[in-house]
């Protein structure tokens, strides 16, 4: 039997892994909202305004101050998360995966990390459905993660193919 923990989204996860996407059904302000939670300040400074400023364009209450397009950009840079492209991808019935970081040095190696994350997957969807108890937000956010990690590991190992020429590794 395994134990699961949970462990902050920034603190689990590398700087070369992908965030887990948000709750179905967020709206992108509530994402935005949650990006920032315990770092307004910070955020604040980074995107080089005041963190009452930030706070009442973050506020669904506020009327007088709206979150721009390049700030919330500025946001998940800053941050690292992508919940507000994620929110923003599935209200349009889309989904919003990033780019896999780490490319594959030959098409073997994207073969061979292509599968051990199909494997991650697959451990991931049995786990969550071999308890008959019905699936926990953690464990639909931890297959989330996987999938997302299949898809950039399989746009990874076709990009190799971009570096042979006329058959040649």
């Amino acid at each position: 039997m395994r134990a699961t923990i949970s462990i902050p989204e920034l603190a689990a996860y590398g700087n070369d892994e992908s965030v887990v996407s948000v709750p179905p059904g967020m709206d992108p302000l509530t994402a935005a909202n949650k990006m920032v939670k315990g770092r307004v300040e910070w955020v604040a400074k980074r995107l080089g305004m005041p963190k009452s400023t930030l706070h009442k364009k973050l506020a669904h209450s506020v009327d007088s101050h709206h979150l721009t397009a390049v700030e919330l950009m500025k946001i998940q840079l800053a941050t690292g998360d992508m919940a507000a492209a994620q929110a923003f991808a599935a209200a349009g019935g889309s989904v919003c995966i990033p780019n896999h970081p780490r490319e594959a040095s030959s098409v073997q190696d994207g073969i061979t990390r292509l599968m051990v994350e199909v494997a991650d997957l697959a451990r991931a969807l049995n786990e969550a459905g071999a308890s008959g108890r019905g699936v926990s937000p953690n464990e639909l956010r931890r297959a989330q993660h996987h999938l997302a990690e299949v898809i950039g590991s399989a746009n990874a190992a076709v990009a190799s193919l971009a570096t042979l020429k006329g058959g040649e590794a």
